[in-house]
């Protein structure tokens, strides 16, 4: 199977990638970083749009195993790992109960919190470790692919399927994510 690239999306997915890069490095240009983080989140989620497959409109379940397979999974796997090191990382002072990400302080965990960090992380994706900050994209992102999708499957079975719903759905999902789905 031949895949088709389109470079002007690499190209985009590069620019987010770097703007949000040099605006997480703080260089004190405020004015730079208000206006870089007014759209470089939401341009991942309008490239993902873009990159919707229309025969998944024809193939929901297919879609929905695609989501957990490359959002889903990866984030429960990653996040699994970095909380059975936990321990391990705070013996190492790599976390500690001093300084610690936006503030918050670290401790070793107890079998319990072992098991409620497990929970948040498999039920809600939440409770990942402070090494994997950026996690809270891939929740957003799963969120908002769905919650588009369905708006676009809907959509198509009322014969109401063209570009504006795509764009509205990708607009709807992506300020849902953004300002309600990270609380």
């Amino acid at each position: 199977m031949k895949v088709h690239s389109n470079k002007n999306i690499t190209y985009l997915k590069a620019s987010g990638i770097f703007l949000m890069v040099l605006c997480h490095c703080r260089h004190g240009i405020t004015l730079m970083n208000d206006f870089v983080y007014m759209f470089h989140m939401p341009l991942f989620f309008f490239v993902s749009g873009y990159c919707f497959k229309e025969r998944y409109v024809q193939e929901p379940f297919k879609f929905v195993w695609q989501r957990i397979k490359g959002i889903w999974w990866p984030y429960i796997k990653w996040s699994l790992l970095f909380l059975a090191l936990h321990n391990v990382f705070f013996d190492l002072n790599i976390y500690n109960g001093e300084y610690g990400y936006n503030g918050g302080v670290s401790s070793l965990y107890t079998y319990d919190d072992f098991l409620s960090r497990i929970e948040s992380i498999l039920v809600r994706m939440n409770g990942h470790e402070q090494l994997l900050g950026g996690y809270w994209f891939m929740k957003a992102l799963l969120y908002g692919s769905i919650i588009g999708f369905v708006i676009i499957f809907v959509s198509a079975r009322i014969k109401t399927f063209n570009r504006l719903t795509v764009s509205l759905s990708g607009g709807g999902s992506c300020a849902y994510c953004l300002f309600v789905a990270q609380s």
